[in-house]
């Protein structure tokens, strides 16, 4: 755990948000009821485990598009 300089002013130590900060990064990142558990689609909602996602397409973020070509250039060199 890293340790960081606090400086106080007043009477008190208020360790609410030092608290908070420590509690909230406990928290593993995505639930999950098993290992192998594929979760829930965020668009839709649809259950990945019992079924495919009903979403028409998963949009992507055009910043990424070139990336995106730059991999479907890849696969067809393949």
């Amino acid at each position: 755990m890293m340790s960081r300089l606090v400086s106080l002013k007043g009477e008190g130590l208020f360790l609410a948000d030092v608290l908070r900060e420590q509690v909230l990064l406990a928290l593993p990142m995505k639930a999950i009821c098993r290992s192998d558990c594929r979760g829930l689609c965020p668009n839709c909602g649809a259950n990945l485990n019992h079924e495919e996602c009903r979403c028409e397409t998963h949009a992507t973020d055009p910043r990424l598009a070139p990336l995106a070509r730059l991999k479907q250039d890849w696969l067809k060199k393949q």
